[in-house]
């Protein structure tokens, strides 16, 4: 499913998200709250972001009653990435402010990678270049000597954008590419690309 949904492959999701909500247990939270968070990722991925901060509304309440801390940070994530793709990147940059600050998520440091790429897309979006470029670097120098993780909860439209920010600023460059083709990653339509984006 997270493979499915960090590649674009987005036409088996609908069957997946009905096979998986059929079988939810109502005592289940934490399940409950994983099916709502993928779901709220469905539809950030297809472009319906007002739908999907409704899914993310619920699965933050689910993992909230279960404590977590990893299900709690990946769902706010993915309401972070909702509320800059509705063009809050306050809200967003305070989710994420509560994610850098809870230190068990330190512990991960597959966690730690999509902290750093949500932060730096929401740094970004508000135009804070070099906070930007500092959080770019700690995610690629990471991936360079530890692996390219998962995406768990971004947007491939706006990690193509940071990407394509990363390269024309030389940060990582090899890894940077490794990542836009290992996630089928597109380049932003509204801006040059530089050069050394991998194109197919």
């Amino acid at each position: 499913c997270c493979i499915l949904l960090g590649t674009g492959q987005f036409d088996q999701m609908p069957v997946f998200l009905d096979q998986m909500r059929a079988a939810l247990s109502p005592v289940s939270k934490l399940d409950q709250g994983e099916y709502h968070c993928l779901s709220a990722w469905y539809l950030l991925q297809v472009g319906q972001p007002t739908q999907a901060m409704g899914e993310v509304e619920i699965a933050t309440d689910f993992v909230d009653f279960c404590g977590s801390s990893i299900p709690i940070t990946l769902v706010r994530v993915v309401h972070a990435q909702v509320h800059l793709e509705l063009g809050d990147p306050v809200a967003a940059g305070a989710l994420l402010e509560m994610i850098r600050q809870d230190t068990r998520c330190r512990r991960s440091s597959g966690i730690q990678w999509i902290i750093n790429l949500a932060s730096a897309d929401c740094a970004y979006a508000q135009n804070r270049s070099a906070e930007a470029e500092h959080y770019c670097r700690s995610a690629f120098a990471h991936a360079r000597q530890e692996g390219i993780g998962m995406i768990y909860g971004l947007s491939n439209r706006r990690l193509g954008a940071v990407c394509a920010k990363a390269l024309e600023a030389n940060i990582e460059p090899e890894t940077v590419r490794e990542l836009i083709k290992r996630w089928h990653l597109k380049p932003p339509a509204s801006e040059s690309v530089s050069e050394q984006w991998p194109w197919p």
